[in-house]
């Protein structure tokens, strides 16, 4: 119960916010709307910033992930085009993005695609559940990797941005085009229990991200770059794509 003094001190405001609780019962009750310039400004507002949230949100996140190194076994932290793997289940602790499931180990990627494509490769992974999410800067997820799309049998699959026009080698399977030259891998890999996390590890190790330009060669793999807005390149290396 509120006390007689808080009560009468709220009384005492109750004229001036009369008008406004009366123009806001007359809209809803008639559908007219007097200061429709005020009203147009409030949902353009909104959807100004539901359209802008994903850019702006997806955009600290990929930072966090890529430059920030807190907690390696159940926080992401790697750079650009390379994996990093979940050590255990995530838990009730985490607290950066999402809901995430505790049966499964997380393999997650900040890929850049803007000058080629990614090739995402898996081993055979027999009748053991996984998944590769494949998400736009936006939020949009515009295509799926793993047992339920594209089978379990070991494969290599490009990723390809939205402004790239080539021939890939004929064991490379082509996803959707990505509608963003920047893509978020959310890799989800089945855990029965705490003794087969050591077996989803030793598939884990195995999942690769190659550069076009560099697949088929032996152990190649992307430069270790942790710039957010424009990783460096093989060919822009100084070192080369030889590169330790």
């Amino acid at each position: 119960m509120r006390h007689p003094t808080a009560a009468i001190a709220r009384a005492r405001h109750l004229p001036e916010v009369l008008p406004a609780l009366r123009q806001a019962m007359r809209t809803s009750l008639t559908g007219r709307i007097d200061n429709w310039h005020g009203e147009y400004a409030y949902t353009l507002g909104e959807q100004a910033f539901i359209y802008g949230f994903p850019y702006i949100y997806n955009a600290q996140l990929r930072h966090a992930w890529v430059t920030q190194r807190r907690n390696p076994e159940t926080v992401p932290y790697a750079a650009v085009n390379h994996f990093w793997h979940a050590g255990r289940p995530i838990d009730a602790g985490y607290r950066d993005g999402g809901c995430p499931n505790n049966d499964t180990l997380y393999s997650v990627a900040w890929v850049h695609l803007r000058h080629e494509p990614v090739v995402l490769s898996h081993p055979d992974m027999a009748d053991r559940y996984f998944t590769f999410e494949l998400a736009a800067i936006t939020s949009d997820n515009f295509d799926y990797v793993g047992q339920r799309t594209t089978g379990s049998r070991a494969g290599d699959f490009a990723l390809v941005g939205p402004d790239w026009n080539g021939e890939l080698p004929s064991r490379v399977r082509r996803l959707r085009t990505a509608p963003t030259p920047w893509v978020l891998i959310l890799g989800r890999t089945l855990v029965n229990d705490k003794d087969d996390v050591a077996n989803v590890r030793a598939l884990q190790v195995r999942y690769r991200l190659t550069p076009l330009s560099m697949f088929g060669e032996p152990g190649a793999e992307a430069l270790e770059s942790r710039d957010v807005l424009e990783p460096v390149t093989a060919e822009q290396d100084p070192l080369g794509p030889g590169r330790p």
